[in-house]
């Protein structure tokens, strides 16, 4: 950490610390030390690491984006307080906005349960939550978002949107959430951000419609079956499927691969769960909470997936799509 309190409870910054001051963790209270390095910078270090009553540790920079923000947001007239301590939920966000917008800023690992439990604990008390993660992969070209499956647990999924500070460039983004596609493909527009119109997001948003249907290409459903078949097993649940009902690659490619609006709760591929739920249907086995069971969904911090609706959609969708599919004659 960068800063701690002394010996008179004052917070102090590491670069203008004294080596043989005596310093404590401003939220654990525990004994602190100042290091002093050519490569790292000055910071403080917990003297007894096995303590697991603190996990404010933070790094550069987050330190550095995270004053910069409260700067920045002070100038544009908001009230925002550094990291307050909030009794109701014992914890310590990054930044309070006019006592209402709760800002976490987010550059290394954690959980999705722990995601999900800091902001629901702020949620309950009446904090509207916005986080802001480190650097994202993203294909300008394209219009494709990577995102890991924590990476994607931080995006807002009531106004669909996630917001990226680049510690490299300087530069804040914001992504508009289209559609996820399978894998770690999210298809996204992307903004850049002034720190003013980072202040619209937080009362407003674009329109949270859900995307009509669309179709996976081709060579995105070839490339799914090759990495199926990188596997080397007959056992893998999607080769098992064609192998089973005998299709061939081409009328995969032309028939399924739907991607339905609910596809974005869905952290399976569309054609693993397509595939599954055919061979359902060919063997008169709908069982939408056992088939609900083979998939595996996304998870969002401020939104909780009813995983049994969203397969009832998805069973009812396809149904009405299959009545279309014949499948006995289309080996190749």
């Amino acid at each position: 950490m960068l800063y701690a309190k002394d010996s008179n409870d004052t917070l102090m910054i590491a670069r203008n610390a004294n080596k043989n001051g005596d310093y404590h963790c401003p939220y654990c209270k525990n004994k602190v030390v100042l290091k002093n390095g050519s490569i790292k910078a000055s910071h403080f270090a917990h003297l007894h690491k096995n303590s697991n009553l603190c996990n404010k540790s933070e790094t550069y920079e987050h330190y550095m984006f995270k004053y910069e923000l409260a700067q920045k947001l002070n100038e544009l007239n908001f009230y925002v307080v550094i990291e307050p301590y909030i009794s109701q939920c014992y914890q310590y966000p990054d930044l309070i906005i006019n006592n209402k917008i709760a800002v976490e800023i987010q550059f290394s690992n954690i959980t999705i349960d722990n995601i999900k439990k800091r902001s629901n604990a702020l949620a309950k008390i009446g904090f509207d939550v916005v986080w802001i993660i480190g650097k994202l992969k993203y294909n300008k070209r394209t219009n494709i978002l990577t995102l890991n499956k924590c990476e994607r647990a931080y995006i807002d999924l009531k106004k669909r949107q996630l917001f990226s500070w680049h510690s490299d460039t300087f530069v804040l983004y914001r992504y508009k959430i289209v559609q996820f596609i399978g894998g770690n493909r999210f298809i996204a527009h992307r903004e850049q951000l002034s720190y003013k119109q980072f202040t619209y997001y937080f009362y407003k948003s674009d329109s949270v419609m859900l995307p009509c249907n669309f179709k996976l290409t081709h060579s995105a459903i070839k490339q799914y079956i090759k990495n199926c078949r990188r596997q080397c097993s007959v056992k893998e649940p999607s080769l098992s499927v064609i192998y089973n009902l005998q299709l061939g690659e081409t009328w995969i490619c032309e028939n399924l691969g739907i991607v339905y609006p609910e596809q974005i709760f869905i952290q399976s591929h569309p054609i693993y769960w397509q595939l599954q739920l055919m061979n359902r249907i060919d063997k008169n086995k709908i069982n939408v909470r056992e088939f609900s069971n083979t998939i595996k969904y996304n998870e969002f911090y401020n939104y909780e997936v009813n995983r049994l609706l969203i397969a009832q959609r998805i069973v009812h969708k396809f149904q009405k799509s299959y009545q279309n599919i014949g499948y006995n004659n289309v080996q190749n």
